[in-house]
C-alpha cells in the first residue's frame, strides 16, 4: 500500500471516449496536482438503460482504490463529462447523502453533461460545480439541466442544508469540452473543503498503539491538542518517524487554514461567513487562533455585506437564464454588476457574474 496520504478522483468521461481520451487529460493534471488517484472507464458505452451497471463499476473502482492505497476518507472529486455525467448524477443521487467510504468525495464537477437528477438533498459539506458551453447549452437541454441543478443546490444552501461552494459557468466560443474556468473553481473549492473537513492521514497511521490517540485527534482536526501531545512526547524511538511526519502535516494544515482565511478575506469574504467558525474551531489551541480572531473581527462588516449579496444572488439564480440559449437578459445587468461588486470580482459569485455578463443577450 502506498503510504503517502492520497485521495480519489473518479472521472466518468463521455460516450465513446476512453481513459486515454483528450477530455481525461485536464483531470489527470488536476489529480497529479492534488495527489488524487484517478480512475476512469477504459471505454464509454453509456446509455440511459445501463446506468445501474455504471454505478456498480464506479463503486468497485472506489473499493479497489481504498483497498490498495493509503487514501484519506472523504477526500476526492467526482467528475463527469458529457454522457458520463448521467451516471455521475445517478451515483450522487444514490450515495451522496453523506461522505463516507461509499461516497468519498468533497467536490462534484459536471461539465457539459447528461446530469439529469437535479441537485436537491445530499451531504452539505460538498462543492457542486456545473458548466456548459454555448455550443452545448441548448443541445439536449444541457443548459436547462445544469442551471436547474445549480439552482437546486443554491436553494439548499439558503435553507442551511448545503455549503456555499456552488457555481455554474458557461464557456463562450467553445465546443463540447471541459471548462477550464469551472475546473479551476472546482479545484479551489475542493482545496477549501479539504482543509476544513478531511482527516490528515490514513487510518493505518494509527495502528501503532502508543500514538493511536494522537492520530485520532489529528484526524478529528483537534490540531492544537494533537500538536501539543506530539511536542510533549519523547523516548518512543519506533514511533519517531511517524510522529515527525504527522507533526509536519499538522503544521501544514494549520498554515493552510490560516492562509486560506487571509485569501478569502481579500477575494471572497462571503465564504468566510461559512468557513470562519469552522476554521476557528480547527485552530483552537494553536498559535494561529488569535490571528484568525483578529482577522474575522476586522473584516466583519465586509463579510456581512458580501454574505448578504451572496444569498441574494443564490435566491435570484433560477431567474437569470434564457433556457433556450446561453443568455442573460439585459434587465439583469445591474443586479449582476452589483452582486460582483459586493461579493468581490474574484469571488465565486463575482466570477459567475463576470461570466454571465459576457454572453448577455
Amino acid at each position: 500500500r502506498n503510504k503517502s496520504p492520497a485521495g480519489i478522483l473518479i472521472f466518468m468521461h463521455g460516450q465513446g471516449g476512453s481513459a486515454q481520451t483528450k477530455s481525461t487529460l485536464p483531470l489527470k493534471i488536476v489529480a497529479d496536482e492534488l495527489n488524487l488517484i484517478i480512475a476512469a472507464p477504459l471505454i464509454g458505452t453509456y446509455s440511459l438503460t445501463n446506468h445501474n451497471l455504471c454505478i456498480e463499476v464506479m463503486s468497485k473502482a472506489i473499493e479497489h482504490v481504498q483497498s490498495n492505497y493509503a487514501t484519506i476518507p472523504g477526500r476526492g472529486i467526482l467528475a463527469g463529462f458529457s454522457f458520463g455525467g448521467y451516471s455521475q448524477g445517478e451515483f450522487w443521487k444514490k450515495y451522496g447523502a453523506k461522505r463516507d467510504t461509499a461516497f468519498p468525495f468533497n467536490a462534484v464537477y459536471s461539465a457539459s453533461s447528461g446530469w439529469r437528477c437535479g441537485a436537491k438533498g445530499g451531504t452539505a459539506d460538498l462543492a457542486m460545480i456545473f458548466s456548459s458551453c454555448d455550443g452545448d447549452y441548448a443541445n439536449w437541454e444541457s443548459g436547462e439541466r445544469m442551471t436547474a441543478a445549480t439552482a437546486d443546490r443554491f436553494e439548499s444552501y439558503l435553507k442551511g442544508k448545503a455549503c456555499p461552494e456552488i457555481a455554474f459557468i458557461c464557456q463562450t466560443e467553445r465546443k463540447h469540452s471541459i471548462s477550464p474556468e469551472a475546473r479551476d473553481i472546482a479545484v479551489a473549492a475542493f482545496r477549501r473543503l479539504d482543509i476544513a473537513f478531511n482527516p490528515i492521514v490514513p487510518e493505518s497511521w494509527g495502528e501503532q498503539e502508543k500514538i493511536k490517540g494522537i492520530v485520532k485527534k489529528a484526524n478529528e482536526l483537534e490540531l492544537g491538542k494533537a500538536l501539543a501531545e506530539i511536542n510533549s512526547m519523547s523516548g518512543f524511538a519506533n514511533e519517531t518517524e511517524t510522529l515527525g511526519k504527522l507533526k509536519l502535516l499538522i503544521e501544514k494544515r494549520i498554515a493552510s487554514i490560516a492562509d486560506c482565511a487571509k485569501k478569502l478575506a481579500e477575494d471572497d469574504p462571503a465564504l468566510l461567513e461559512y468557513y470562519g467558525p469552522i476554521f476557528l474551531k480547527r485552530l483552537e489551541g494553536t498559535a494561529k487562533e488569535d490571528e484568525l480572531k483578529v482577522l474575522l473581527a476586522a473584516e466583519s462588516a465586509k463579510i456581512s455585506m458580501a454574505a448578504k449579496a451572496q444569498k441574494e444572488f443564490a435566491a435570484q439564480f433560477r431567474t437569470l437564464f434564457d433556457l433556450r440559449q446561453p443568455a442573460v437578459g439585459h434587465d439583469k445587468r445591474d443586479f449582476l454588476e452589483k452582486s460582483a461588486n459586493e461579493c468581490g470580482e474574484r469571488s465565486m459569485v463575482g466570477l459567475m457574474c463576470s461570466n454571465y455578463l459576457r454572453f448577455m443577450k
